[in-house]
């Protein structure tokens, strides 16, 4: 008996050195992180292990957390993991703070906002790609340090729909940031993100034709008053039996925003999965410009397993849902892929799980953590890339010797994700969201690398654009046809062609006066014929414009033109009279 006693206090022992061992290392690991993260990072892997004692207290009290008596096998979870991926699906829209904050200023102190660290270097995009990215309100002023030249679109998040009224209880700081005008000194272009979340909210939203009315007038005024271009609906968890409801929405949207303005964009986010198969591609595709899909929370707050929230593929490991599955089943079901965007998240996920292995089974789950916090988590290593689903990951023991897994995106899997994308031919990437990685510039330099013009082709299509040819000419006349106020808006081509006429009518008028009286009658007759072709040119210009232009715009054309015309026949009415015709 003494023998069996003697054993178990050695035993006992042992697992107190190894447990002490366990937490000398946590310890060094912490301080030696927190040396290299000054600052407003330091904190963070802290913040985290404050949270164990409470979650501990958790898992003891929720009788709902997961059951490990009954020992389910991997298979049953990846099943119970799919069935829960449609109820996790909106919930990293939620802001850091539940605090009603008012100001941008407000939001960048919330959530630690520093833009002393930014990529400058401009860049003209691939015109093959769109770079789609959102930045929602409680990012603050972190567009101070965005490299729009990098960006096609910025969707500001969001107009938060009341459902039963259509008008907003909420667009946050959208009337006074200088998001706006940040991004259009840049071209890209901004829409306003219009978001509804919840089967209820849907509901009844769907089923009030005058809340959709209010929504869509409202919405429009919105965006007119900045000058933004367009709009994105985000509308998640809706159910099956509103999908002709919602599907007539978007067509009613789409036809009062292009009755606005032609030039309006309409952009739609998907969920990765469309559970409900509420989208029918081939009744909306003539309305959407682009599809954004929400290529993330493959695994999430509500996941019985710990893995990639945003898998590439799953190979053997992973038996779910992955960006390519979700890419394949809308390319097949209708998205021309000329309009599809592939979002992917600047996020992680952290849970604490059974063991560190993976897939490990979930204990509880701890929080979403945006690429800098991730990144600050992960310390200078940055975790290990599991090639299955080309995502990072990072596992270690907390001070309550709890295991825990952390998985999110860095430069090396996106730019894995990015390369697909383009090996896919599909439109380009988007980004959940803008700001997550404020504080750093190696995402801003990934997007350079994979979707900008290198300096050398930007060269040469520079050298190009300054080239005059017939067939560039005939292009633009081509536009201008289809489109005048298109060209107008962009008036540089016009100006060009307006000074090549401008100075071959110089030279014409140089000649009129040096040899004007060595003309022969014919030449005479073909002048004044021209004069007429000029005057009716007007005249039909005049009625074109009409239709493109408000009246004081009107007024000030034909202004010109009657000036113009004046100033023409004063200095040709010598060689234009009939007196000197025989």
């Amino acid at each position: 008996m003494k023998r069996i006693l003697v054993f178990v206090i050695l035993l006992f022992t042992f697992y107190g050195v190894q447990a002490q061992e366990s937490l000398f290392e946590e310890i060094n690991t912490i301080l030696s992180d927190s040396k290299d993260d000054e600052g407003s990072e330091s904190n963070i892997k802290q913040d985290s292990l404050s949270r164990i004692d409470s979650i501990n207290n958790k898992l003891n009290e929720d009788s709902t957390l997961f059951d490990y008596s009954k020992n389910p096998n991997l298979q049953e979870l990846q099943e119970a993991d799919t069935l829960l991926f449609s109820q996790r699906l909106a919930e990293v829209k939620h802001p850091i703070s539940e605090k009603k904050l008012k100001s941008e200023i407000a939001w960048s102190q919330e959530s630690k906002i520093v833009n002393n660290v930014k990529y400058e270097k401009q860049h003209m995009l691939d015109t093959s790609y769109q770079v789609f990215g959102w930045h929602p309100y409680w990012s603050g002023n972190a567009f101070e340090s965005y490299n729009f030249s990098l960006l096609s679109m910025v969707s500001y998040f969001s107009y938060e729909v009341n459902p039963k009224t259509g008008f907003y209880n909420t667009i946050h700081n959208w009337r006074e940031t200088a998001l706006i005008d940040s991004a259009k000194k840049h071209d890209c272009k901004v829409l306003l993100t219009i978001s509804n979340f919840g089967v209820k909210n849907n509901r009844r939203f769907l089923k009030s034709a005058a809340a959709k009315k209010n929504l869509i007038s409202t919405a429009i005024t919105l965006i007119r008053e900045r000058k933004a271009d367009g709009l994105t609906i985000d509308f998640e968890n809706i159910n099956t039996k509103e999908k002709t409801l919602f599907i007539n929405f978007i067509i009613d949207l789409a036809t009062s925003l292009k009755s606005e303005n032609e030039d309006y964009l309409l952009t739609v986010a998907i969920p990765a999965v469309d559970f409900e198969k509420v989208y029918d591609f081939n009744q909306i595709n003539l309305y959407v410009d682009y599809y954004v899909m929400m290529g993330y929370e493959y695994h999430g707050s509500n996941s019985k397993l710990a893995g990639p929230v945003s898998p590439l593929t799953g190979g053997e490991k992973w038996k779910g849902f992955t960006l390519e599955k979700s890419v394949d089943e809308y390319l097949a079901n209708g998205i021309p892929a000329s309009k599809f965007i592939m979002g992917v998240p600047y996020y992680g996920a952290e849970w604490i799980t059974k063991d560190l292995k993976f897939p490990s089974p979930v204990k509880s789950f701890v929080k979403y953590h945006s690429y800098r916090q991730a990144k600050s988590l992960s310390g200078k290593k940055m975790g290990e890339i599991d090639e299955a689903s080309m995502s990072k990951f990072y596992t270690y023991s907390d001070l309550s010797s709890n295991y825990r897994q952390l998985w999110f995106e860095d430069s090396s899997t996106l730019a894995a994700k990015y390369d697909w994308v383009k090996e896919k031919q599909i439109k380009g990437v988007g980004i959940w969201a803008l700001g997550f990685d404020n504080g750093s510039d190696e995402l801003w330099k990934l997007l350079a690398d994979k979707f900008a013009y290198t300096d050398k082709e930007l060269k040469k299509i520079q050298k190009g654009r300054h080239s005059i040819s017939i067939r560039k000419m005939l292009g633009f006349a081509r536009r201008f046809a289809k489109n005048p106020m298109a060209i107008i808006k962009r008036p540089k081509a016009l100006m060009r062609i307006f000074g090549a006429l401008t100075g071959v009518s110089l030279v014409g008028l140089f000649l009129v006066f040096r040899y004007g009286r060595k003309f022969k009658r014919l030449f005479r007759l073909v002048l004044k014929g021209g004069v007429s072709a000029i005057v009716i040119l007007v005249i039909a210009l005049v009625f074109i414009f009409f239709k493109y232009f408000d009246f004081r715009e009107s007024m000030f054309l034909i202004g010109g033109f009657l000036l113009g015309g004046a100033l023409f026949l004063f200095f040709t009415r010598r060689y234009t009279s009939e007196k000197e015709l025989p």
